[in-house]
């Protein structure tokens, strides 16, 4: 199953690209959006048609990756999987 490492947010935090590690050791993202469904009573994050990426390390993942997202990134970088979700 797929670790999940860190995020990095829209300014408007409606987008965020999580990169995530593979079982493989390689690491990958997945584009996400934040929905909510009032008449269901639900709320969170659903993901987009995954892509394939992958990258060797998590430093050049992050490098890599903000040139992929079409929405502006918010300012406070990389967040941890264990502080947000």
């Amino acid at each position: 199953m797929d670790e999940k490492i860190c995020f990095i947010y829209s300014r408007d935090r409606k987008h965020r690209l999580a990169i995530f590690r593979r079982p493989s050791g390689a690491f990958g993202s997945v584009e996400q959006y934040h929905f909510t469904n009032d008449e269901a009573g639900l709320d969170g994050w659903a993901s987009f048609a995954p892509g394939t990426s992958y990258y060797a390390d998590l430093d050049v993942a992050k490098r890599e990756l903000v040139f992929d997202v079409s929405w502006p990134i918010g300012d406070e970088g990389f967040v941890s999987a264990a502080d947000h979700s």
